[in-house]
């Protein structure tokens, strides 16, 4: 065999030198741009706090006591809190992206690392153990040169997914955290613990299992680690650490496709437990030598890996027993438990393994500790715990039972279920059903007794829905709200405590069994100080914050609620709501009641967003039509009462389906807009054009993402910047005007439902993102440039409640009011001397000229030559010398333009022609007096506006008449208030225009035969 490794990537030299020299007299050295380009990418973003955990089994907890630490899983990252003597606690991440370079050389067993086709995945016999001498590299390679030149400079694209935590373990020494991932290629994590140390980049990386890590724990000795994989993988590996920097090398492995529950160390051997197994692996070699054992010995001979033997225990009377918890109490002995409650003594004192059955629990047993002072603690369905002596159950003789038992639960709901028990110091960490972290400072040895809670670290028992910022009140401190499918709302300072819990119940229909009602949205309204929510049925409830009483509910839309606005003012407020069945309801507050003002109906698509402007006097609705209406609001006075109403003012048609949308904290007039093309756009409310769009793309020019929940982020320097998340990589990013990324970071491993931005309160804090998931977490983000609080898992049986004598909200109708258009009509009056209602009938246009003016623009004044003038006088008038121009030359020069106003009105208000012809002649002369008025020094006097005005005003509601019989005309609206604004001025002028050319005429003929006559 060749001492020469043919594959660069195959060099396991930790100094990053080739075994075989190359050209060049100089040492390649890491480039430097990697690291670069990550730095500055993911720089603007940083996690602050986690709230909630993943953690579903004893695998995804540990505590260290001597550190009075405790770590668990939370989505992507593990978590290690540290407790101080009053239980203040500090927390620390750990995560490491896929593309993360380990610190020491990452061992790989199997040939190829990576499966070429689907027939390999499993073809990986314990003969193909690698030497010393031929080792494979791992995937993420080591340090070397080589393979910082192929791919150290390939940043963390959207397509590489980011997987979740599964299971954690401190090593004995408090020196190293191990972190198993899920998933296709997972990776066994190995962290250094200490400060000084990054929790971003681990020490090791081991991506030798296929299909998930199960389980992970340190010996005793804290010299190796056990990983187990999934049934699916089906190995065991036992990996030798050093302890001096936590290079990982594999010690022994062999095959486990049984389903395990929970693995455990006894001294120097491993035990694993599972469905209808109890099995102990001899990671010294020691026990009986049999065929199969002896034929796999000799295969792997010239292997510095060793074949891991293990041997199943007698089951006898358990045989179909599920076991689900064991825990060493001796370097020879460990307390099994199982499901139906049967406490077993795992003995191999003398090697032989005896098993038997010590005891009964009462109660289905999920999880067990040993705990100080010689207790073992079960805990298991309902919340049930039991304390029993050590040395009892190590003194009782063989108990079998009679006959098999079926499996026993405890009464109580499925969050009531302990699922991890953990000691810390005196304590107890208990996780329940709900995800709820408890420390307990003691329990009975009865458990008739509750246990006392020390501390509680809430959180949310399944998908968080939404999460939106809250200013605090004297009663509830806290700056956000969270709430779950469920209808519970919790409020959290920016450190992770909840201050307040609200239920919210919801009802249930009786049409399918299948379907089950949610919480989809919550909005704050302040000044009443009440939560506006929408459910999966459509119905609108009102709540107060404080006591989170129902004061009013009414079934607002037929589907369910997809956006809430709310608009507030001192005098009035204003919610809208949006749902599945597209439209919009808009409710007005009267008091302590809730009136429905409008309904808008004019989306073919669902309605999934919904904007007030900071003024309320534009409401923005987006939809799956692939539109943005912007629509206007109209006020009129109707009994002394004002009454607002929304008219469309324009629509805004997209290229692709809208996904999410916000405005700039400080303008009103721009809208940032995410489609599902994975573009973001920026349009102009004014005139509805595009100010520009990016590729919502990695800062190197990867894949294109999807962003949703947008978000402005405001900054000192005044530049804006855009925050949402990504559904695909499950991240969190950061982007300018430009499109430029300025920061991106993860952390959860389902699908992101939510964002907001908090701020602090009179400038005292910091402020930060805060993103919620359907995994159950909570994260609170940093970017740049204590209490306990009541259950919160109760079980509810809504479907079991009577309704008899109670009409359900979500079995009414859903309210409409929608506008008509005499009603509509109204709203665009706009003289205020009167308030004339659309004729109801069939409309009649005014005839311009039954208009009571003082002027007419038919009839042009009628001069007659004076009857003194006769053909001698006129005679002698032409033989005169030259002079200079006579008033009647002035008076006809003066005429002429009047003239051809008159001409151009009557070519273009005649007869001939359509109504086409003259609508496009009106816009032409308006066009040319408006700019005639831009460029004209003349003045007009106040009866020539009040008449321009006047006639104006006629044509705009001619026009509004006309407008109203076609529905289809998207820019009617626009048209009749654009006359509106010019027509009443522009005629006011020409009839001023017309009686200064009168007066003129009439002085100059009077001048003429009175006195120049007389000339």
């Amino acid at each position: 065999m060749s001492l020469t490794p043919s594959n660069p990537r195959m060099t396991n030299h930790p100094w990053g030198l080739r075994a075989t020299p190359s050209t060049s007299p100089f040492i390649k050295t890491s480039p430097a741009k990697s690291s670069r380009t990550a730095r500055m990418t993911d720089a603007g973003l940083s996690l602050r706090r986690v709230i909630g955990t993943t953690a579903s089994s004893p695998n995804a907890i540990d505590t260290l006591s001597s550190a009075r630490s405790l770590a668990y899983t939370a989505g992507a990252a593990a978590v290690i809190t540290t407790f101080d003597r009053d239980f203040q606690l500090t927390q620390r991440f750990y995560r490491a992206r896929p593309t993360a370079l380990p610190l020491n050389p990452s061992p790989s067993i199997y040939e190829p690392s990576t499966p070429t086709s689907s027939s390999e995945f499993r073809k990986r016999p314990t003969g193909s153990l690698r030497d010393a001498g031929g080792a494979t590299g791992s995937p993420f390679g080591t340090p070397s040169a080589d393979y910082n030149d192929a791919s150290g400079s390939k940043t963390w694209a959207a397509r590489e997914r980011v997987k979740a935590a599964t299971c954690v373990s401190f090593s004995p020494d408090g020196k190293y955290l191990a972190v198993g991932e899920t998933g296709y290629r997972p990776r066994v994590l190995l962290f250094s613990t200490s400060k000084e140390a990054s929790p971003y980049t681990p020490l090791t990386s081991l991506s030798d299992h296929t299909f998930g890590v199960k389980c992970i724990a340190f010996s005793p000795n804290s010299q190796y680690l056990a990983s187990l994989g999934t049934a699916n993988d089906g190995f065991l590996y036992i990996w030798s650490i050093n302890n001096r920097n936590g290079a990982a090398s594999l010690y022994a492995s062999n095959k486990c496709t049984s389903n395990i529950f929970q693995i455990a160390w006894m001294g120097t051997t491993l035990v694993t437990v599972g469905t209808r197994h109890v099995k102990v692996w001899r990671v010294d070699g020691s026990g009986g030598t049999t065929p199969v054992k002896a034929v796999a010995s000799f295969v792997s001979t010239n292997s510095s890996q060793k074949l891991l033997s293990g041997r199943n225990c007698l089951l006898g009377p358990l045989l179909e027993a599920t076991f689900t918890a064991v825990v060493g109490v001796s370097k020879t002995k460990a307390i099994v438990c199982s499901d139906r409650g049967d406490i077993c003594l795992l003995d191999d004192s003398d090697g032989n393994q005896r098993f038997v059955k010590v005891a009964d629990a009462g109660f289905a047993v999920t999880a067990a500790a040993l705990m100080p002072g010689g207790h073992v603690l079960l805990a298991g369905t309902g919340g049930a715990t039991k304390t029993f002596e050590l040395d009892v159950l190590l003194q009782n003789e063989e108990s079998e039972p009679k006959q098999p038992l079926a499996s026993r639960d405890a009464a109580g709901s499925d969050a009531d279920c302990i699922v991890a028990l953990s000691v810390l110091g005196n304590h107890i960490v208990m996780v329940d059903g709900g995800r709820v972290i408890k420390i307990v400072h003691s329990l009975s040895h009865t458990g008739s007794e509750p246990p006392s809670i020390t501390l509680q670290l809430p959180a949310h028992g399944g998908p968080v829905q939404g999460v939106r910022p809250f200013p605090g009140t004297d009663s509830i401190d806290a700056s956000f709200f969270t709430w779950a499918t469920d209808g519970t709302i919790l409020f959290w300072n920016p450190e992770g405590a909840c201050k307040h819990t609200i239920q919210v119940e919801l009802e249930q229909t009786d049409v399918t069994d299948d379907f089950v009602n949610e919480l989809k949205v919550v909005r704050l309204c302040p000044r009443p100080g009440i939560l506006v929510t929408g459910d999966k049925c459509g119905v609108l409830r009102m709540m107060d914050q404080n006591s989170g009483a129902c004061k009013s509910s009414f079934r607002a839309h037929a589907g369910e609620i997809t956006d809430i606005a709310v608009y507030e003012t001192k005098d009035m407020t204003l919610i809208a709501s949006s749902g599945r069945d597209r439209v919009v309801q808009i409710f007005s507050r009267s008091g302590e009641n809730w009136d429905l003002l409008q309904t808008l109906d004019e989306h073919v698509g669902a309605v999934t967003g919904l904007l007030f402007t900071s003024d309320g006097n534009q409401l923005l609705s987006c939809s799956s039509d692939r539109t943005v209406v912007v629509r206007e609001a109209l006020t009129r006075t109707d009994n002394g009462k004002t009454i607002k109403a929304f008219m469309i003012l324009r629509t805004i048609t997209l290229k692709a389906t809208p996904v999410s949308m916000t405005l700039p904290s400080d303008r009103d007039d721009i809208l940032i807009i995410s489609t599902i093309d994975r573009n973001v756009h920026r349009y102009n409310l004014g005139n509805g054009q595009s100010c520009g769009s990016f590729k919502a793309a990695d800062a190197d020019g990867g894949d294109a993402v999807v962003v949703s929940s947008l978000v402005h982020v405001p900054t000192y320097t005044g530049q804006n910047l855009v925050a949402g998340v990504c559904g695909s990589d499950k991240s969190i990013r950061l982007y300018d005007e430009n499109g430029t990324l300025l920061g991106r970071d993860w952390g959860h491993t389902e699908g992101v439902t939510d964002l907001t931005l908090i701020t602090p309160k009179n400038d005292a804090g910091e402020s930060g993102l805060v993103t919620v998931a359907a995994d159950g977490t909570v994260f609170i983000w940093n970017f740049g440039l204590k209490g306990t609080k009541n259950e919160i898992s109760r079980s509810m049986d809504l479907m079991g409640v009577s309704s008899l004598g109670k009409e359900l909200v979500v079995n009414r109708p859903p309210l409409r009011r929608v506008l008509s258009q005499t009603e509509m009509a109204r709203f665009q009056q706009r003289s205020p001397d009167q308030d004339v209602a659309t004729p109801t009938g069939k409309p009649r246009l005014p005839k311009l000229e039954k208009k009571s003016s003082r002027f007419s623009l038919a009839q042009a004044p009628r001069l007659d030559p004076s009857p003194l003038t006769t053909y001698a006088s006129r005679r002698r008038q032409k033989d005169r010398s030259p002079s200079p121009p006579s008033p009647r030359t002035s008076r006809r020069a003066e005429r002429r333009p009047s003239m051809e106003v008159r001409s151009r009105f009557k070519t273009s208000f005649g007869d001939t022609g359509g109504l086409g012809a003259s609508t496009d002649s009106v816009c032409r002369n308006l066009r040319a007096y408006r700019k005639k008025l831009a460029t004209s020094s003349e003045h007009l006097s106040a009866e020539a506006l009040r008449e321009l005005e006047r006639e104006l005003g006629l044509t705009a509601r001619a026009v509004g008449e006309k407008a109203m019989k076609s529905r289809n005309a998207v820019e009617e609206n626009a048209m009749v208030k654009l006359l509106s604004q010019y027509s009443e001025r522009l005629l006011e002028m020409l009839d001023e225009k017309f009686s200064a050319s009168l007066a003129k005429q009439s002085a100059m003929f009077w001048w003429f035969h009175f006195e120049g006559g007389g000339l």
